[in-house]
C-alpha cells in the first residue's frame, strides 16, 4: 500500500469512519468530515453556533487527529 501512495488515504478514511469515536459523540452530531486535501481537513457543521464551537474546539481535535493519522 505504501508503494503506492495509499497509505495516507487509507488512514483518512479511517478518521472518516471513526469520527464519532474519535470527536466524542456530541461534536459528531452537529460535525461531519467532507473532505481532506493538501493537509486540510474540511468539516461540515449544522449550524454557526457549532462552527465557532469547532473552531474552539480545533486544537484539541487537530492534536488528537494528527495522532491518528
Amino acid at each position: 500500500m505504501a508503494d503506492h501512495g495509499w497509505g495516507l488515504d487509507l488512514r483518512v478514511h479511517g478518521v472518516f469512519g471513526r469520527w464519532a469515536e474519535l470527536v466524542g459523540a456530541e461534536v459528531a452530531q452537529h460535525c461531519t468530515p467532507t473532505s481532506y486535501d493538501d493537509g486540510k481537513l474540511v468539516v461540515r457543521t449544522d449550524s454557526t453556533a457549532w462552527a465557532t464551537q469547532l473552531r474552539m474546539l480545533a486544537p484539541t481535535l487537530v492534536r488528537r487527529l494528527n495522532e491518528e493519522l
